[in-house]
């Protein structure tokens, strides 16, 4: 069996995934190749962890993350500058090229999910997507849904975060049996492992501590003034018990937070710019705890490289990840992204506990979110392939073949 895997770009996170997929794959003698659109232009290109190998002309070295058949579409150029019409039909020559049995797809809404579901059912292939938007995150008028739905009636399987998606995706009409889980997972055991890099980051004598720790980009949707507004208040409160706050990350939000930092004479909050992971690492491993203040995220995997990392988490209840990583008081705390008060509570109570209970918060965190590692993602991914692969629909609708043949998709970077 070929399985496929195409999306706009294949960042940060996959690669290590994409790595323990193949081999997988491999071991029961079947074959993966990977196909992304864009090579430039994104906001995780800081992250060096991406493969910078083969393009489509040339797809059999191995690249540096171990994976094989990675073909990028158009390597130095961005997302942006490519238009959906445009993408669509290099994705769609690569395919035919390829002429794989199962195609693994993103969503729909974007130019490479559209394109591929449209190829898998012209050429009578079963195809998986994956997804991890839920339907409160990004609403949409009633003709959208229309056509997402017609879209969605020809997908074979679906690769979601976990059951809480169950109930959301059945909105769709799709059947439990469809559904699988592990979309949303990151290498466990390297964010575990001690790091040996614990020096100081660049312009600190000595790391903080201990601290909170706010990872992300500095954009609206982060909520970081939000946390400000809060710590500012948490320190007044707390005096000499209060911990420090680090903030890594960058964005247009970036002068904004730099103001009121300045305004209210922050002293113990610490700005420092992306860092790739293995530096990451060692801000985790010199936490207390980790904040995450979305208003609105559809996962957020910064909290389980925190949590693989032995950290407590306080997380908005708007986190896709909240209700299902999250546990009161066992290992961490949810709070409403618009409620200062409960951001408040959340910080004051996690100050105020022992060393020792912060200590068992640590291990319950790396307890829980050890079956949520690249194993997870294999599995749900085969498990999603084979059912795909079994139960392959067949396009008999003139309407969607017709609106599929329409559809392109959109990019809109965020």
């Amino acid at each position: 069996m070929r399985v496929v895997i195409t999306h706009t770009d294949l960042r940060i996170y996959w690669p290590s995934r994409i790595a323990a997929l193949q081999q997988a794959l491999e071991s029961r003698g079947d074959e993966l190749y990977i196909i992304e659109i864009a090579g430039a232009g994104s906001h995780y290109d800081f992250h060096n962890s991406r493969p910078s190998g083969p393009t489509a002309s040339d797809s059999s070295p191995v690249t540096s993350a171990g994976v094989k058949n990675w073909i990028c579409l158009y390597p130095t150029t961005r997302m942006e500058d490519i238009s959906p019409a445009r993408a669509a039909r290099k994705l769609v020559a690569a395919l035919n090229s390829l002429m794989p049995d199962v195609v693994m797809a993103g969503s729909i809404a974007f130019p490479s999910g559209a394109a591929s579901v449209y190829w898998a059912k012209k050429n009578c292939r079963p195809v998986v997507m994956f997804d991890d938007i839920r339907s409160e995150d990004v609403p949409r008028n009633g003709f959208v849904n229309y056509i997402k739905k017609l879209i969605y009636h020809q997908v074979d399987a679906v690769l979601c975060p976990a059951a809480e998606w169950v109930e959301g995706l059945r909105r769709w009409d799709f059947s439990p049996r469809q559904l699988f889980f592990g979309v949303d997972v990151v290498d466990n055991d390297f964010w575990s492992a001690p790091d040996p890099q614990t020096a100081p980051p660049e312009g600190l004598q000595e790391w903080p501590a201990p601290f909170f720790l706010a990872v992300g980009r500095q954009i609206p949707v982060k909520n970081f003034p939000f946390l400000l507004e809060v710590y500012d208040t948490y320190r007044n409160i707390a005096g000499e018990r209060s911990l420090a706050l680090v903030m890594i990350g960058e964005g247009p939000e970036r002068v904004l937070i730099q103001q009121i930092i300045r305004e209210k004479r922050m002293r113990h909050v610490y700005l420092f710019p992306f860092a790739n992971p293995e530096k990451l690492k060692a801000f985790y491993h010199h936490a207390a705890a980790l904040v995450m203040p979305s208003k609105c995220e559809t996962w957020g995997l910064v909290v389980n490289e925190a949590m693989a990392a032995g950290l407590p988490v306080l997380v908005s209840s708007h986190c896709g990840c909240a209700p299902v990583l999250v546990k009161e008081h066992v290992n961490g705390y949810t709070f409403h992204p618009d409620r200062k008060d409960k951001l408040l509570t959340a910080l004051l109570s996690f100050t105020n506990k022992s060393s020792i209970e912060k200590a068992a918060m640590g291990r319950a965190s790396r307890r829980m979110i050890r079956p949520w590692g690249l194993q997870q993602f294999v599995s749900g991914s085969l498990q999603a392939v084979d059912y795909a692969f079994a139960n392959k629909k067949t396009c008999r609708s003139m309407q969607a073949r017709f609106v599929m043949g329409q559809w392109k998709g959109r990019y809109r970077p965020v």
